[in-house]
C-alpha cells in the first residue's frame, strides 16, 4: 500500500462522516457520475450527469426516504449520447410525428417526422420523452423532443 493509498481511504472515511447522504446515493448505484451532495439542515442538493433521465425521478423518491432529507434540489443533468449512435424509429400509425421544442404537449411543435422513418437518440430526456435528432418531412434536419410511445429502439 502505498502513501496516497492510505490517503484515499482516510478521504473516504471521512466523506462517509460528513455526509452520509453521498454514500447513500452511492451505493444505491444510481450511475450518476462526477456526483455531488450538499445536505444542509435537510436541504439536500444532489448534481452530476446521468445517461438516462428517467432515473432521475428513482433519485428523487431514494433522497425523499432517507431521514434528514426536508426539501430536494435535483440538479443532475441528462447526458448528450448522441455519440453512442442510438437510432429510433418511428412508430405512428401512419400519420408523422410531431417534434417539439420542450418535453410536454404544451411545448412549440418545430417539425415533423415520418412514420417509419429512423432518428437518432440525443438524450432519454425522462421516461416518457426523448429527444431526437433526424431528417424532418420537409427535407431538413431538425432536433427536438418526442414522446416515447412513438419511437422504438432499433
Amino acid at each position: 500500500m502505498g502513501l496516497f493509498d492510505s490517503f484515499k481511504k482516510k478521504a473516504n472515511k471521512k466523506t462517509e462522516a460528513l455526509n452520509p447522504l453521498f454514500t447513500a446515493l452511492e451505493k444505491a448505484n444510481f450511475g450518476i457520475q462526477d456526483m455531488q451532495v450538499v445536505n444542509e439542515q435537510g436541504n439536500a442538493t444532489v448534481s452530476g450527469h446521468i445517461d438516462d433521465g428517467a432515473i432521475l425521478e428513482q433519485v428523487n423518491a431514494f433522497l425523499e426516504a432517507q431521514p434528514n432529507v426536508d426539501s430536494i434540489s435535483n440538479n443532475i443533468e441528462v447526458s448528450d449520447i448522441s455519440a453512442q449512435g442510438k437510432k429510433c424509429k418511428v412508430a405512428t400509425k401512419g400519420s408523422n410525428l410531431n417534434v417539439r421544442a420542450g418535453a410536454s404537449t404544451t411545448d412549440d411543435i418545430v417539425g415533423r417526422f415520418s412514420q417509419g422513418s429512423e432518428v437518432l437518440l440525443v438524450r432519454r430526456y425522462n421516461s416518457t420523452w426523448h429527444q431526437v435528432r433526424g431528417m424532418g418531412i420537409k427535407g431538413k434536419e431538425i432536433e427536438g423532443y418526442c414522446h416515447t410511445d412513438y419511437l422504438n429502439a432499433l
